[in-house]
C-alpha cells in the first residue's frame, strides 16, 4: 500500500486540484441530471393538466348529451323540463357561460347564461358559427355532437376564448334542434388548477401562438423549464403551457447556490473529500440496492394482482349473469359478456355512451335511482328485483344486486351490480298462479254461472245442482240431492221423448234439445238442455251432467228484436227519403238563390214593392238551403256515415271563421260580438269544419236571439278526470228561453209539434241537435243555462286529447234516430 509520506510533495495539490476539478464536474452532472428530472416532472404534470381539463371538458359533453337525449323525449316544445334541466347544468359546472335550446331555423327557443347582461346572440362570429352547425347537424344527424373554438369579446379584454358544444337532438332520426352549450376556458382552467396546483405552478393556455389565458406570478424566471403540451381533444387547437414558480423550484431542486457550493466544496476536499464521497457513494449504493429490491417486489405484486385480475375478469366472462360496474350517474365501467347479450350490446361495442339508465324500463330506473342506489351507498348492499329491456324492446324480469365500493375514508368510488334472469322463474309462478285462478275460477264460475248444472249418477240421481238451478226451478241443493230429476218433468212429454234421452246417453253419446219442465211452485217454463255423459279411467259411465238454460226470457227477446228490427228498417227508410229529398232540393235552391242575388244587384229598376218582395224571396231560400243543409247533415249523423278529418285544430281560427260568417246576421251597431281564447294557441284534437259548424251554430242561434246587447265566445283549458278538456262557452244578453223550451232543445223538429206555444221559439231545432252531434262525436257534452229576459248561455265540454272520434258518439246517433223516429 502507497503511504502519505511517500508521495512526492506536489502530489496533495495535484490531489485537491484533480479531486476539485471532479467535484464540481460532478456537481454539474447532478444540477443537469436534476434540471432534466424537473423538466420530466413538469412534462408529467402538464399532461395531467391536460388530461383534466380533458376530463372536465367530456363531462361537460356528457351532460350535455344526456341532457339533449332527454330534450328528446320530453319534446323540444316542454320548455318547462328543459328549464329545470338546464338549471341543474348551470348549477354543477360553473364554466358554463351560455345554455341555449336551439329550433331547427336557428331560432333560440330559449337562453340562459351566468354572464346574463352579456347577448352572446349579437356575436357576429357565433352567428356564423351557428349555421355552420345547423348545415353540419341536418347533413348528420345522428352525429352525437360537435365541438368548436369561439372567440367572444368580454370586459377588458379584446377577446376570450372559449368552447363552443353543440348536440344535435334527433326525431325520427330526423335533425329537430339543437342543445348549444358555451364553456369559459378562464373558469374551466380554474378548476382543475387551483385545489390541485395551490398556484404553484405558472399556467398559460396558447392558440395558435397566442396565449388566451394566464396564470403567471410576477417573477417568472424558471420559464427556461417550460412544458407545453397540446390537448387531446379533436378539433380543439389548444395548447397548455406550465413552468413552476420560484417556490415549488426551490422545493423541487433544493438549494444549489454557487456562492455556498465553492466554500463547502473547498472545506471538503481539504477535510476529507474521498473519505465524504466514499461514504456518500456507499450510502447511496445501499439505497440504489434497497430500491431495487423494493422495485422487484412490487413487480412481482402488481404481476401477481394483474393475474388474479385476469383470473376474475375470466370468471365474470363466463358466468351467465350479468355482471357490471359503474357510477351512479349511469355511466358503465365495465360489462361481461352475458350481460352484453342480455341487452343487445356486440361484445366489442364501446361503452362510453351507454347509460344503464337506457338498458332498463322507466320504473325500474326510478327504483334505483330513488332505493336500490341510496340504501347501497347507506348498507353497502341492496338486492331486489327489477328489470331489463331485451333487444326485441320487452321486459325481461330479473334479479338484481347493487354493492358500492368505498375507499378508506367512506367516500363512494363505484358501484358493482349483479343481475340474474329470472324469467323462467316468473313464468312458472305465473303458470302456476293462473291454475289456481283457472281451477277456482272454474269452480267459482260453476257457482256462478247464469244456466242450471245438474250432476247425476248414473241413475239420474241427483249428486249436485248449482245456485242457479234453485233460483229459477225453486229447488234447493238439499231438497234435489237424492232425487231424481223426474222431480221435474212437466207432463208436457210422453214416455217415448224420455226413453229416446237416456237411449242417447247411455250409448255415451250428448243429448242436446229443448224440452218443457216444471218449477216447485208448479209453473212451467221452457229450457234448452244439453246432456253429456263422463266416463272413467275403465270406459264406463260414471256420471251425467247437465247443462240447463231458461229459454222464456230469450224468447220474449226473439220477438222484442223482430219488433225492433222492424222499427229500425223504417228509420232507415225515413232516413234515406229525408237524404234524397234534401239532395233534390239543393240544386233548385241554389239556383233560385243565384237568381235572386242577380235581380238584386239591379235593385234601381225594381220598385219598392218588388225589392222587398225580392229580398222576402232570397231571405227565404237562403234559410231553406240552410234547413237542407241541416238535413243532409243530420241524416249523416243518423246513419252513422258521418266522415270525420281528425287534425289539431286552433280554436282561435275556427272562432274568427265562424264569427266573420255569423257578424252578417247581427247589427252591429247595436249587437256586439267577441271572442276571447286563452292561452291563444289553443288546439284540439278534432274535426276542424265540424267544430267551426259548431260555433256557427251556436253565434246563429245566439244572434237570431239578441237584438241589443253582446254575444261573448269565450274557451279556456281545464284538466277534468286525468284528462284535458276544452270548456266553450257562448252567452248572449238576448230574449232568454222558457224552461219547457230548454227542455226540448236539442231535439230535431221539437220546437214544430206543437209542444210550445211561445214568441221565443225560433227554427227547427237541427241545428242544435247537429250541435249535440259533433259535441259527442268530441267526447264532451252541451249544457244551458238561460232567464227569460236577461240571456242564454250554452256550455260545451269537449276532450282535447282525443285520438280520433269518441265511440259513444254512435250512442248519440242513435238517440238522433229515435228520435225522429218518434
Amino acid at each position: 500500500m502507497l503511504r502519505v509520506s511517500k508521495l512526492p510533495g506536489w502530489t496533495p495539490i495535484l490531489m485537491t486540484v484533480v479531486m476539485s476539478l471532479g467535484v464540481v464536474l460532478m456537481w454539474r452532472h447532478t444540477i443537469q441530471q436534476q434540471n432534466n428530472t424537473i423538466r420530466q416532472l413538469i412534462h408529467a404534470e402538464t399532461l395531467r393538466t391536460a388530461d383534466e381539463l380533458t376530463s372536465w371538458i367530456e363531462v361537460c359533453e356528457r351532460a350535455a348529451l344526456r341532457m339533449a337525449r332527454r330534450t328528446e323525449q320530453h319534446h323540444i316544445d316542454d320548455i318547462e323540463n328543459w328549464q329545470n334541466d338546464h338549471d341543474a347544468l348551470l348549477e354543477a359546472f360553473p364554466a358554463i357561460r351560455c345554455v341555449c335550446l336551439i329550433a331547427p331555423n336557428g331560432e333560440s327557443l330559449f337562453a340562459a347564461n351566468h354572464d346574463s347582461d352579456q347577448a352572446f346572440s349579437s356575436v357576429a362570429p357565433w352567428a356564423q358559427l351557428r349555421h355552420q352547425m345547423i348545415e353540419r347537424s341536418e347533413s348528420d344527424p345522428k352525429t352525437l355532437l360537435f365541438r368548436q373554438p369561439l372567440q367572444i369579446p368580454d370586459g377588458d379584454e379584446s377577446a376570450i376564448s372559449n368552447l363552443l358544444i353543440w348536440a344535435p337532438l334527433r326525431h325520427d332520426n330526423r335533425y329537430s334542434g339543437a342543445l348549444e352549450i358555451v364553456l369559459n376556458i378562464k373558469q374551466l382552467m380554474l378548476e382543475p388548477l387551483l385545489d390541485e396546483h395551490d398556484l404553484g405552478y405558472n399556467v398559460q393556455v396558447i392558440k395558435d401562438n397566442q396565449v388566451i389565458w394566464s396564470l403567471v406570478e410576477a417573477d417568472s424566471a424558471a420559464s427556461e423549464f417550460a412544458n407545453t403540451t397540446p390537448i387531446p381533444l379533436p378539433r380543439l387547437p389548444w395548447s397548455i403551457r406550465m413552468w413552476p414558480t420560484r417556490q415549488r423550484l426551490t422545493q423541487l431542486a433544493g438549494i444549489h447556490d454557487q456562492t455556498v457550493l465553492v466554500p463547502g466544496l473547498m472545506t471538503a476536499v481539504m477535510v476529507g473529500l474521498v473519505t465524504w464521497l466514499a461514504i456518500i457513494a456507499r450510502r447511496r449504493a445501499r439505497e440504489l440496492n434497497t430500491l431495487n429490491g423494493r422495485l422487484e417486489s412490487e413487480l412481482a405484486e402488481r404481476h401477481r394482482i394483474a393475474e388474479e385480475q385476469n383470473r376474475l375478469v375470466s370468471i365474470l366472462e363466463a358466468t351467465s349473469d350479468y355482471v357490471s360496474t359503474g357510477a351512479p350517474d349511469g355511466r358503465i365501467f365495465y360489462l361481461n359478456s352475458a350481460g352484453r347479450r342480455m341487452v343487445g350490446l356486440g361484445l366489442d361495442q364501446d361503452l362510453d355512451d351507454v347509460c344503464w339508465h337506457n338498458l332498463c324500463p322507466e320504473w325500474s330506473a326510478k327504483t334505483m335511482l330513488e332505493v336500490a342506489i341510496p340504501q347501497a351507498i347507506e348498507r353497502g348492499v341492496w338486492s331486489g328485483e327489477t328489470a331489463l329491456i331485451n333487444p326485441l324492446g320487452y321486459e325481461i324480469p330479473v334479479s338484481q344486486v347493487v354493492v358500492a365500493h368505498t375507499d378508506d375514508q367512506g367516500k363512494l368510488k363505484y358501484l358493482s351490480t349483479i343481475i340474474r334472469d329470472i324469467s323462467d322463474r316468473k313464468l312458472t309462478e305465473e303458470v302456476l298462479r293462473e291454475s289456481r285462478q283457472t281451477l277456482t275460477s272454474r269452480l267459482t264460475a260453476i257457482e256462478a254461472a247464469g244456466d242450471m248444472i245438474v250432476i247425476t249418477d248414473p241413475d239420474g240421481v241427483i249428486e249436485y245442482v248449482n245456485p242457479a238451478f234453485t233460483r229459477i226451478t225453486g229447488y234447493s241443493l238439499r231438497e234435489a240431492m237424492g232425487r231424481k230429476t223426474s222431480i221435474l218433468k212437466s207432463g208436457r212429454h210422453d214416455a217415448a221423448y224420455y226413453n229416446r234421452i237416456w237411449k242417447t246417453i247411455r250409448a255415451g253419446r250428448s243429448w242436446r234439445g229443448r224440452i218443457i219442465n216444471r218449477r216447485k211452485n208448479g209453473r212451467l217454463y221452457h229450457e234448452e238442455m244439453t246432456i253429456t255423459p263422463v266416463k272413467n279411467g275403465d270406459g264406463k259411465i260414471d256420471r251425467y251432467v247437465a247443462i240447463k238454460r231458461d229459454m222464456t226470457r230469450r224468447r220474449q227477446a226473439e220477438r222484442t228484436a223482430r219488433d225492433r228490427q222492424a222499427l229500425q228498417q223504417a228509420v232507415s227508410a225515413m232516413e234515406q227519403v229525408l237524404g234524397v229529398v234534401g239532395h233534390e232540393l239543393r240544386t233548385p235552391l241554389a239556383a233560385l238563390r243565384a237568381t235572386a242575388e242577380f235581380l238584386l244587384t239591379d235593385a234601381d229598376t225594381l220598385s219598392q214593392q218588388n225589392l222587398s218582395f225580392m229580398k222576402a224571396i232570397h231571405d227565404q231560400t237562403i234559410a231553406m238551403s240552410e234547413m237542407v243543409n241541416n238535413l243532409l247533415e243530420a241524416a249523416r249523423l243518423n246513419s252513422g256515415c258521418a266522415r270525420w278529418n281528425w287534425e289539431h285544430v286552433n280554436l282561435q281560427q275556427a272562432c274568427d271563421s265562424a264569427m266573420s260568417i255569423v257578424s252578417n246576421l247581427i247589427d252591429t251597431e247595436r249587437v256586439t260580438m267577441s271572442c276571447h281564447v286563452e292561452p291563444d294557441d289553443l288546439q284540439i284534437n278534432g274535426d276542424a269544419e265540424a267544430i267551426r259548424r259548431l260555433v256557427i251554430n251556436l253565434l246563429t242561434n245566439a244572434a237570431k236571439h239578441t237584438h241589443d246587447g253582446a254575444i261573448e265566445v269565450s274557451i279556456n283549458r281545464c284538466v277534468k278526470d286525468h284528462h284535458a278538456w276544452v270548456q266553450m262557452r257562448v252567452s248572449d244578453t238576448g230574449e232568454g228561453i222558457d224552461d219547457q223550451v230548454v227542455d226540448k232543445l236539442g231535439q230535431a223538429f221539437a220546437l214544430n209539434r206543437g209542444v210550445v206555444g211561445s214568441d221565443y221559439v225560433k227554427g227547427t231545432g237541427l241545428g242544435l241537435a247537429i250541435c249535440r252531434g259533433i259535441v259527442a262525436a268530441h267526447g264532451g257534452s252541451i249544457s244551458v243555462d238561460s232567464t227569460v229576459g236577461e240571456g242564454t248561455c250554452f256550455t260545451v265540454m269537449m276532450r282535447a286529447d282525443l285520438a280520433g272520434p269518441n265511440d259513444s258518439a254512435g250512442d248519440q246517433q242513435k238517440a238522433i234516430r229515435k228520435e225522429h223516429a218518434a
